[in-house]
């Protein structure tokens, strides 16, 4: 369920956010997120590493909303160019939430052409979301995954997430 509810959030935000890559399924992209010159709907920065090359993306969905029982915040976002997506959901509270068996913390990531899509969930992957501040508008944090193709989509190996970081308003 989780995974499809952020499937949805991935899709979406491909009408308005994107990235590039280097042919090869490794992501690249540029942008200041800084809410001038950014793309429509912009809501703050999302930044890793992603595969070894520099992921620079724009937020543009973030809320926060009840699932599972739990209020979780909800980001989708990716690079200019609509080719890298990333979407990811959490625990909406101050402090760090891991992917596992009792966890709402989940990944999705989706780079074109071809749309070759990796996941971190409760069924495979690994990672964590850290919520550094987090208000009724904005939130900060940092994020990391290893993440696994989804079959049938294309995607080979797995893809590293690392020195994720986000700055996003709501």
């Amino acid at each position: 369920m989780r995974l499809r509810i952020l499937t949805v959030i991935l899709l979406l935000s491909t009408l308005s956010c994107g990235g590039g890559d280097d042919n090869a399924g490794n992501p690249s992209g540029s942008g200041s997120g800084s809410g001038n010159g950014g793309p429509a709907g912009n809501k703050g920065t999302m930044t890793a590493t992603i595969g070894g090359v520099a992921f620079n993306g724009f937020a543009t969905i973030v809320r926060t909303e009840i699932q599972v029982g739990k209020n979780m915040l909800i980001m989708a976002g990716g690079t200019a160019d609509l080719k890298t997506q990333l979407s990811f959901g959490a625990a909406a509270a101050v402090g760090t939430t891991s992917i596992g068996g009792l966890s709402p913390t989940n990944a999705l990531l989706a780079v074109t052409p071809g749309t070759a899509t990796w996941q971190a969930n409760i069924t495979g992957g690994s990672g964590s979301v850290t919520i550094d501040t987090i208000t009724a508008t904005t939130a900060t944090g940092r994020f990391s995954f290893v993440m696994i193709p989804v079959p049938g989509s294309g995607a080979t190996g797995n893809k590293t997430v690392a020195n994720g970081a986000f700055n996003v308003t709501f």
